[in-house]
């Protein structure tokens, strides 16, 4: 095994992988379901990436839906907003952790300006568990 990545290294890291794996299952998907939508998921990711609060954060994703973490590792500390990209190709701002919708957008962009407007106040970057432990 190798070195540890420093948090800053780890949120880059995936940041640079999420977006690969998803265009592979999206080809995937394309190849067994000629003409079946799939959801924006990769310009979801891409558009987040893109900004810079949400760069600083550890992404991660479950059922398609896009989850920011302000800790590097599991358990995952996710205080930002939530987005569902839509079969319809909408996407669906959710408040951290429960159902709740903040908005639907028609843009990855317009989903990631929700997400950055609904920021709780001081969320840094991403940091490991050992450094979020001493913040309480």
């Amino acid at each position: 095994m190798g070195p540890e990545l420093d948090p800053a290294q780890a949120v880059e890291a995936c940041w640079q992988r999420l977006p690969v794996a998803w265009r592979r299952r999206q080809r995937l998907h394309e190849a067994r379901y000629p003409g079946r939508p799939y959801p924006e998921i990769v310009a979801l990711i891409e558009a987040a990436g893109a900004d810079p609060a949400l760069r600083q954060l550890y992404p991660f994703t479950s059922h398609f839906t896009l989850n920011l973490s302000s800790v590097t590792s599991y358990p995952w500390s996710v205080r930002a907003p939530a987005v569902d990209p839509l079969d319809d190709g909408r996407f669906r701002v959710r408040r951290p952790g429960t159902p709740r919708v903040i908005g639907f957008t028609r843009t990855a962009e317009a989903a990631v300006g929700l997400v950055v407007g609904h920021l709780p106040a001081g969320l840094g970057p991403a940091v490991a568990h050992d450094r979020a432990d001493r913040r309480h």
